[in-house]
């Protein structure tokens, strides 16, 4: 009542009944080795996974996994997912092309260089290469579609180098000043900083999302400098010296600039901690912007009147 599907022909697709030698129209069934696979996607759907890591244990091993089976082989598939040095750039980033399957099959073919062991057909390598290309494709599909045009470090740095520009123009209008606003971009390195240090020490990657993290990041941090920033420019207005102003700022803004940022922090605990399905975007957003916070909060809230009066001074003696 079907027809045998896929390269294995194992698979088969269901369509129609016959009773009495008459076709039947059906609703269709797809099962693989005799599992249906619309049960597959319900178990997924219904406990709120992606259901990747089990497919593949079943494209692999011909059944399905039991939970503990399942958890061992995530983690051997997290294990294996880093692609080689610079690959993201130099085999997908660079060689452009608007068909998504030439460039993976492109990649899995430049694959083979990398491979200690590629000319193996023990059972043992078969099976480690067949584990290596499936979990690296969940990295080389993204990258090889939409998202490639900033992936690259290069773009990284550019669309971060314009978030600081924007805000050293907007500042400068508000102020009227060229030198008043560095005080505030020279603050927002410490909190960059914090971010790098947060994923390194979760182990999480340099991925997209903790990059969007970090452009959100600067005009977090910055808007606590202004808060400094703004005040301190207001007393030297009033006749202070520039020290006992940028001192007289940070006193009176140090508590609603605490109290506002800790309750940011404590709103990113739940993308700090997520899991299931989407918690890799949601943990690179939330980490990064969690410990460039915190640190911007302990570290860097410190520098701002320190920057404050250091521009001011290098600005009087330019002036002289």
């Amino acid at each position: 009542t079907g027809v045998m599907a896929g390269l294995t022909l194992i698979c088969n697709v269901h369509g129609y009944l016959i009773a009495d030698g008459d076709r039947i129209p059906d609703e269709g069934k797809l099962t693989y080795r005799g599992i249906d696979i619309r049960e597959i996607v319900e178990g997924c759907t219904q406990e709120n996974r992606f259901g990747y890591e089990e497919t593949v244990w079943l494209l692999l091993f011909g059944k399905q996994p039991t939970r503990s089976q399942l958890e061992h082989f995530t983690k051997v598939l997290n294990a294996c997912r880093e692609l080689p040095p610079y690959f993201a750039e130099d085999m997908i980033i660079k060689a452009p092309s608007k068909n998504i399957m030439n460039k993976l099959a492109r990649s899995v073919l430049a694959l083979y260089s990398y491979d200690d062991n590629p000319d193996s057909t023990e059972l043992s390598n078969m099976l480690r290469q067949s584990i290596l290309l499936l979990a690296r494709f969940v990295l080389e599909v993204p990258m090889s579609g939409n998202l490639v045009p900033i992936v690259g470090l290069s773009l990284l740095y550019l669309v971060l180098a314009l978030a600081f520009l924007f805000v050293f123009l907007f500042l400068a209008a508000q102020y009227e000043s060229w030198s008043v606003p560095v005080a505030v971009i020279l603050s927002l390195p410490v909190a960059g900083i914090g971010a790098y240090l947060g994923i390194w020490i979760c182990g999480l990657e340099n991925n997209i999302y903790f990059q969007i993290g970090l452009v959100m990041l600067v005009g977090l941090v910055a808007k606590n400098a202004i808060l400094i920033v703004e005040f301190a420019k207001e007393e030297i207005e009033k006749g202070r010296d520039v020290v006992s102003a940028a001192l007289t700022a940070a006193h009176l803004r140090f508590r609603p600039i605490v109290m506002t940022s800790l309750a940011f922090i404590l709103g990113l605990l739940p993308l700090v901690f997520a899991s299931g399905p989407g918690s890799a975007s949601r943990q690179g957003i939330g980490t990064g912007v969690f410990f460039g916070m915190l640190v911007a909060i302990t570290v860097g809230i410190v520098f701002v009147p320190f920057f404050f009066v250091w521009i001011y001074r290098i600005k009087a003696k330019l002036k002289r």
